[in-house]
């Protein structure tokens, strides 16, 4: 074989690859920029309302607060898999070249 065929194979193998790792890895979250910006105009909009508005914006604060710790929850999670999905195919890479090395 001709090396630019060797070299096309290998980028189409590569290809492959890539799109089997990234169907395979989970889902990052996604963001909820949405519901933080609801919680801010809420908490905007009632902060002349009185002591019920201040009781109201404690609460907002509290569950935007609550909404940002599961994001970030998700997000070490999302890590935290994908480093041991890549740290399992380079132990796997390195068995694969023991044993077709013959070592």
């Amino acid at each position: 074989m001709s090396p630019a065929v060797l070299l096309q194979d290998y980028k189409a193998t590569q290809k492959v690859a890539a799109e089997r790792e990234a169907s395979s890895l989970p889902k990052a979250p996604p963001v909820t920029q949405q519901r933080a910006a609801a919680a801010a105009a809420a908490m905007a909009a009632s902060a002349s309302a009185g002591v019920d508005a201040d009781i109201e914006n404690q609460a907002l604060l509290q569950q935007h607060q609550q909404e940002q710790a599961r994001v970030m929850d998700n997000a070490i999670s999302y890590n935290e898999a994908l480093i041991e999905e890549r740290d399992q195919g380079i132990a796997g890479g390195r068995a694969y070249r023991r044993t077709a090395c013959g070592a």
